[in-house]
């Protein structure tokens, strides 16, 4: 079977028409999509604000029937060096990509100002995620997506911050996350996808491993942009990894399924 699915767009754009495009897929095909895609960018320590994604991903699934997945766009400042813990900051000194003074290796390090900065982060995210978990609402959990980027393991051909100090890092920062998440917060309504982009010998060095991750999702795009080796077209490649795991805490009711 193949269930459909479109990301919706984020940051308010289509003037806050956040169905516009699942209006154009009804208009076109008679249905909607089974799965919606959410973002949880908004909510940051930096220029933050309630765009109601919340709100959206529990109507989707509790009265609309649909299936929830959600990335998360984190956003850090430009420059990291000069910021203070608190400090508002304009999005557009902010970036989650990698052109930042934010060291990546330190945000796992207890005592620096990227590790406080990442509690922060996270702390704001569980709260969303927990009103998803006091609803019952299940959902398909993307963060720290596409970090390996063009084919690598020391970071050089990374596209975010959470990615450019390379894989060893990279899964130290995944583990931490699922750690502060699933027991620091106690959220157990999270089916763990953990998206890498390339397909390449060297993407195992990116994995978190079965423990951490329930799906493994692979993305392209239709055209040559960011390959090396000239192949072009779309592929996606859904894999169900660690799912005893997943069983297990919905016999125990621990996953939060409906």
């Amino acid at each position: 079977k193949i269930i459909s699915g479109q990301q919706e767009i984020y940051g308010s754009g289509n003037d806050g028409n956040y169905e516009l495009e699942f209006d154009f897929i009804k208009d076109l095909t008679g249905k909607y999509p089974a799965i919606s895609g959410f973002d949880f960018m908004n909510y940051n320590p930096l220029y933050g604000w309630n765009d109601e994604t919340t709100e959206r991903v529990i109507d989707w699934v509790k009265n609309r029937g649909g299936i929830a997945t959600a990335s998360w766009h984190i956003n850090v400042p430009k420059d990291f060096d000069s910021y203070e813990l608190g400090e508002k900051v304009d999005w557009q000194q902010c970036t989650y990509a990698t052109a930042t003074t934010f060291k990546t290796e330190d945000c796992v390090k207890e005592g620096t100002k990227e590790n406080d900065y990442w509690n922060e982060a996270i702390k704001m995210l569980a709260e969303q995620l927990q009103r998803l978990q006091d609803e019952k609402v299940p959902l398909i959990f993307r963060p720290l997506h596409e970090a390996e980027g063009n084919v690598n393991t020391d970071g050089s051909g990374a596209w975010f911050w959470w990615g450019k100090a390379g894989a060893k890092v990279y899964v130290q920062i995944w583990k931490y996350l699922y750690e502060k998440l699933t027991k620091d917060y106690g959220l157990h309504n999270l089916i763990w996808e953990q998206n890498l982009y390339a397909w390449s010998p060297e993407s195992i060095q990116w994995y978190a491993g079965d423990e951490y991750v329930d799906m493994i999702g692979y993305d392209k795009y239709n055209t040559v942009y960011n390959r090396h080796d000239g192949i072009g077209g779309v592929v996606y490649m859904i894999l169900f990894m660690g799912v005893g795991r997943l069983l297990a805490d919905r016999k125990s009711g621990s996953a939060g399924m409906p």
